[in-house]
């Protein structure tokens, strides 16, 4: 072996094995979700493989038994039919039927005589000998048929069989048996194959349902960590920080909200700072102005109206400073209430420094908005009035059309055509929620009309909204109304404009009787 190149060790294999495992070990909500669920899983494939495996070998041992039994029945039947006087006849019968006897290669037949001493024997079992199993006794004993299922004693080889007894013609007198034997070599092989499609059946089950619970798992468990990921940036100062996941259910709404929660907690960072730094450049300006007359003054001690002058300006900026700490101090926000002597240091030095934003709730309205006072209108604050309509969960959003850009589109059949019906756009989500499918026939309504329209589900339209296109010929209003009769007539507040986004409407199938 060159020199220079190392075999693998044992110890580095282990470790890798030992990362490997590390890396793919279940834990939290993986190892929860698999014990859970796949210990009742296996439990109801056990309950099943016993179940079915009991049910299906009963059945071919039944079959086999109920065979033997009809097969011993009838030759004793017919035994008994014939014996009507010596038993040379009964001799001379027996060797007959095991001439004849067409199933030698399933089973055995053997005729016995009164004490159970074999007369003939279709494997030509030497005559004269007894059966090592009990079920000749028992029939002997209790004239009755019999049956045995076990290893025979002589062979060691697991058999199946029936006896049954042989009585003169219309009478009682035993003459002897007859007695079919088969192997269960091959019903035991048939019965163990089942076991086994059984057994590889049941780890079909549990492979698959592994492979769609990882996958299940993996759709929860990532964008959880991913989250958890997002928040530790967060918490590292890394404000702005998004996911990049795209999802359709209530984790997509979780990864939304976060996003947006990054996105705002950086504008109020950067808030902060902009604030900040404000405030240490109104602080700096004042300072300067008492550090340059301060020098002034000392450097011009004999002139009178220079050190009034200086005091003057010192004794204003003084002032004016006093007054912002004390404001600062007043209201100084969770940030600034908690600044070092280093960090107010830097902020009279005219520097920045990272603290918490401030809280403002103090400066919000009941609203929660920026409210504008004009003393110049009758009413100097705007009203905020319910949406138009009624109070409905949707909120009817007039959207532009391509095909309605002005007049002379509506008139262009080649565009009118395409257009096709009247449209109202809904999140999937919502749609869901209403019984409603893409393309279905549907009802808008509010306190002011009913509309009809062609549902157009789209994930592009925000949740809690109803997007319509304006402009319509009334040849394709199939209600006799247009989108405009759920709009309010009237003007919005001081603004003055129109109230076509300022609705709300709910929307229900459209059925016809």
């Amino acid at each position: 072996m060159a020199e220079g190149i190392k075999k693998p060790t044992g110890d580095g294999h282990m470790k890798k094995a030992a990362l490997w495992l590390s890396r793919h070990k279940m834990s939290g909500i993986k190892r929860r979700w698999i014990v859970n669920n796949m210990s009742i899983v296996v439990l109801l494939l056990a309950i099943m493989f016993i179940a079915v495996g009991a049910a299906t070998t009963n059945y071919f041992y039944d079959s086999l038994h109920t065979s033997l039994q009809s097969r011993a029945n009838s030759s004793a039947k017919n035994f008994s039919s014939y014996m009507s006087s010596t038993y040379d006849e009964f001799y001379g019968y027996a060797q007959q039927q095991i001439t004849e006897f067409s199933d030698k290669d399933k089973m055995e037949m053997q005729v016995l005589d009164s004490n159970g001493l074999i007369i003939s024997s279709s494997t030509g079992l030497m005559a004269g000998t007894v059966p090592a199993t009990n079920d000749v006794n028992l029939c002997i004993e209790t004239g009755e048929m019999q049956s045995f299922t076990g290893y025979d004693p002589s062979t060691e080889e697991r058999i199946m069989a029936v006896t049954a007894p042989v009585f003169r013609k219309n009478s009682q007198d035993l003459i002897g048996e007859v007695r079919f034997v088969t192997s269960l070599k091959l019903l035991d092989r048939q019965v163990g194959q089942i076991y086994l499609m059984l057994a590889g059946a049941a780890l079909a089950v549990l492979l698959l349902l592994t492979v769609t619970n990882q996958f299940f798992i993996h759709s929860i468990v990532n964008p959880v960590l991913k989250i958890n990921e997002l928040a530790q940036k967060i918490a590292q100062g890394q404000y702005g920080a998004r996911l990049d996941m795209d999802f359709r259910d209530e984790m997509g709404e979780l990864c939304n909200t976060i996003n947006n929660m990054s996105t705002e907690i950086a504008r109020m960072e950067k808030l902060k700072n902009d604030f900040i730094s404000s405030v240490s450049h109104e602080l700096r300006t004042p300072l300067t102005a008492i550090g340059g007359w301060a020098e002034t003054v000392e450097n011009n001690l004999d002139d009178k109206n220079t050190v009034e002058t200086g005091l003057d300006i010192i004794r204003k900026e003084t002032t004016r400073l006093s007054r912002m700490v004390e404001e600062l101090l007043a209201h100084p926000g969770p940030g600034l209430a908690k600044a070092t002597d280093r960090e107010w240091d830097i902020l009279e030095k005219g520097g920045v420094i990272s603290t918490p934003f401030a809280d403002h709730m103090d400066f919000k309205t009941e609203t929660g908005k920026i409210m504008i006072v004009n003393p110049g209108q009758p009413e100097p604050m705007p009203r905020y009035t319910s949406a138009h309509g009624g109070e409905y969960p949707l909120r009817l959003i007039a959207v532009p059309s391509g095909y309605t850009l002005n007049s002379i589109f509506l008139e262009r059949e080649d565009l009118t055509g395409k257009r096709g019906p009247m449209k109202l756009m809904l999140h999937p989500l919502d749609a869901a929620g209403r019984n409603i499918g893409d393309g279905d026939k549907v009802i808008a309504y509010n306190d002011l009309a009913q509309v009809e329209f062609t549902a157009s589900l789209t994930p592009w339209v925000a949740r809690g909204a109803a997007a319509v296109a304006g402009v319509y010929g009334m040849s394709l209003a199939g209600s006799g109304l247009l989108v405009n009769a759920l709009h309010h007539q009237r003007l919005s507040d001081i603004g003055e404009a129109t109230t076509l986004n300022d609705n709300t409407v709910e929307v229900r199938p459209a059925f016809h009787h």
